[in-house]
């Protein structure tokens, strides 16, 4: 499995690694596709890949201070950055829970089956009786890792099957995890409309 690197490598030194460290998950999601199809330079070290987390936020992919990259205008972001830098990759608005589940997860499938994965969205809970709610994360024994989140961009891997679940294979943070779908499903009733979201990928032909 490919996991790259993680917001939180960034310290809060100044205002942008400070809102980098809060808020650039979904530049490293970006990030990590682009690396993971061999379209950005791989990082060969924590340096080197904040110096191209910082490019990438200059280039087109702003994050609003104390609230990040909304999921409604997330692919807008990725594509300008991808146009500016001459990538052949654009980003689409794809499907959101309610969709994957009807059809077995196809919109994640055909990515995965081009060899692209996905980049999705798990959105902040509304209303407020939702608050303290979030997402479990697992580990690869498909045990509770002690993390958890919301409001948050990641990377879907793979799709398995275990113990009659469905289960994401997800990067975030430099690590990898697990989610039951299920419990996806479930928590994407509790967050505000259209946030919880799985992007569609497709490659750009060169002009020749």
């Amino acid at each position: 499995m490919y996991v790259a690197g993680s917001q939180m490598w960034f310290e809060k030194v100044n205002r942008l690694d400070k809102k980098l460290h809060g808020f650039g998950c979904g530049i490293v999601a970006l990030h990590d596709l682009c690396v993971y199809r061999g379209l950005m330079k791989a990082p060969l070290g924590r340096d080197e890949f904040k110096r191209q987390i910082r490019a990438m936020e200059k280039g087109g992919m702003f994050v609003v201070p104390r609230h990040g990259i909304a999921p409604y205008y997330y692919h807008f972001l990725c594509n300008i950055f991808l146009i500016r830098k001459k990538i052949p990759l654009r980003i689409g608005w794809g499907h959101g829970p309610l969709y994957e589940n009807r059809t077995g997860l196809s919109g994640i499938r055909k990515n995965l089956e081009k060899g692209f994965p996905t980049i999705f969205a798990v959105g902040p809970t509304y209303p407020i009786i939702f608050k303290k709610k979030y997402l479990t994360l697992y580990n690869t024994e498909r045990k509770p890792s002690g993390y958890r989140t919301k409001a948050h961009y990641m990377t879907i891997l793979d799709i398995t099957e275990s113990g009659g679940e469905t289960w994401l294979e997800i990067a975030s943070w430099g690590k990898q995890f697990s989610i039951k779908f299920s419990e996806l499903y479930e928590f994407s009733k509790m967050t505000v409309p259209l946030t919880t979201r799985f992007y569609s990928v497709r490659e750009k032909r060169r002009n020749t």
